[in-house]
């Protein structure tokens, strides 16, 4: 008897939740009745959790916050419930201050996200952090293919950050402990100062910018910087904004007012179609050369500033294709705290042109190849699909190599390489692809990638064309 009471029980739960009402196909029933019938469930579920579920202590306040994040995350990557702190966090990190260890990223769908810069002062240059170190975990967490946002959120999880890095062939965990830090968004410095190929050469006319989010005081900061090169006689200048991830729509607007020629900035279309211009209204182009960097990391509305100095050819892009975020979220503050923060318009770039999901592809492509993590296995025809990322490696190392009929065939021109390389690397000159070899090969990488900046460089060689 007491098990059939309890199945009895089971059924008159199950037919309280079910949501009839909702779903009925016999009756049309309007959205907003339909939402009524959804809120009267969702309060017997947490009713019906309060009452009867057995383990940690929930109150209202956790399951309606839960109820909340489970619906935004169901949405896209973007969209987001955020609590009066996280709030808090997210409005002071566009102030020019930022609570955190002071580093930026370069992250991908696939790859572990690399470590693009490290702050001055921050704690992550106290902890030994270097340009170039791949994260493997953040708070015991994988990151192999998570957005940026998505590490972030991690990272904002605690005071003290405990981080596992690959450097070469080593792992080594760091813990630090976040502190508040000051930052500015646009900074300008001599080429000279950056790289060494700009050493002894006249670069009065020629600077360096770098963006490294759209957040209060960009605009201000890109002024201020605009108005003294210019009163230097700086004619020409490169833009980096690798590793941007974005920030305000408005702010990155009135930054285009700034270097856009006159004509449409980008196009915002919402839900109901509504397709709405936003244009630069500039006539006299502060400089009259512009390079702009860009990598897989930069994102959103770094990505209306590329794509718009690209369509209206007040620019040349040097780097990688960029992330592709061509959606624009808004923020809502809830009336009990909180905030929620979702996607409310597609953009299309100056040109018409998708940005969502394709990314602005630069006029001259400079990309470091991925580390090779996989073995090679060659099977009865000498072939391998690793062949073709060793055969990048190999070129972005500077190692010539014949074009081949078949990029996956290790052919006679591509062994010769692999001794050559295997030569310079004071490894046993065999030919072979074995552990040894891949793991120098990663080496030689990340010491080429992490010593020189050759977007950087290509960037420099395109700005002093016709000097």
């Amino acid at each position: 008897m007491k098990l059939r009471g309890r199945f009895l029980w089971v059924a008159a739960i199950i037919c309280l939740l079910s949501p009839i009402g909702i779903y009925a196909e016999d009756a049309i029933v309007s959205d907003s009745e339909k939402t009524r019938l959804a809120g009267e469930l969702l309060t017997d579920v947490m009713d019906l959790l309060l009452e009867r579920f057995v383990g940690d202590e929930i109150s209202p306040e956790y399951l309606y916050e839960s109820a909340l994040r489970g619906m935004m995350d169901s949405l896209d990557p973007y969209s987001q419930y955020l609590t009066s702190d996280e709030v808090s966090r997210l409005q002071k990190s566009f102030s020019g201050k930022i609570y955190g260890i002071g580093i930026t990223l370069n992250a991908s769908h696939e790859d572990y996200p690399v470590i693009n810069s490290v702050l001055k002062d921050s704690p992550a240059e106290d902890s030994g952090l270097k340009k170039g170190d791949i994260l493997r975990e953040i708070n015991y967490k994988p990151v192999k293919g998570l957005l940026l946002d998505e590490i972030f959120s991690i990272i904002d999880e605690s005071d003290i950050v405990s981080i596992k890095i690959q450097r070469d062939s080593e792992m080594f965990e760091k813990t630090i402990h976040k502190k508040e830090l000051t930052i500015k968004s646009v900074t300008s410095v001599l080429l000279e100062d950056k790289i060494d190929i700009a050493k002894k050469r006249d670069n009065s006319a020629l600077r360096y910018i770098a963006i490294t989010e759209f957040g209060n005081e960009t605009d201000k900061e890109f002024e201020e910087i605009i108005n003294m090169l210019r009163d230097q006689g700086v004619k020409r200048v490169i833009l980096d904004l690798r590793g941007n991830p974005g920030g305000y729509a408005d702010s990155v607007i009135k930054v285009c007012n700034r270097l856009v020629p006159k004509g449409p900035i980008m196009f915002t279309i919402d839900k109901k179609g509504n397709k709405t211009e936003i244009a630069s209204q500039l006539e006299d182009m502060p400089f009259e050369k512009m390079v702009v960097l860009t990598d897989r990391a930069t994102a959103s509305a770094s990505e209306v500033l590329a794509s718009a100095l690209q369509d209206s050819k007040a620019a040349v892009i040097v780097g990688e294709t960029t992330f592709g975020k061509g959606v624009i979220q808004s923020l809502y503050p809830m009336p009990v705290g909180g905030a929620l923060k979702f996607t409310t318009e597609e953009y299309l770039r100056r040109s018409g042109k998708k940005i969502d999901k394709i990314g602005v592809t630069p006029d001259v492509l400079e990309a470091m190849p991925n580390l090779v993590t996989d073995p090679v296995i060659l099977d009865a025809d000498n072939t391998s699909v690793i062949l073709p990322q060793i055969r990048e490696v190999l070129s972005y190392l500077d190692y010539k190599l014949k074009p081949p009929a078949n990029a996956c065939i290790y052919d006679a021109n591509m062994r010769e390489t692999i001794k050559q390389f295997q030569t310079d690397a004071g490894i046993e000159a065999n030919g072979v692809l074995d552990t040894n070899t891949l793991i120098q090969l990663n080496l030689s990488l990340y010491m080429v990638y992490n010593e020189t900046d050759r977007p950087l460089e290509t960037a420099y060689q395109i700005l002093r064309e016709g000097l």
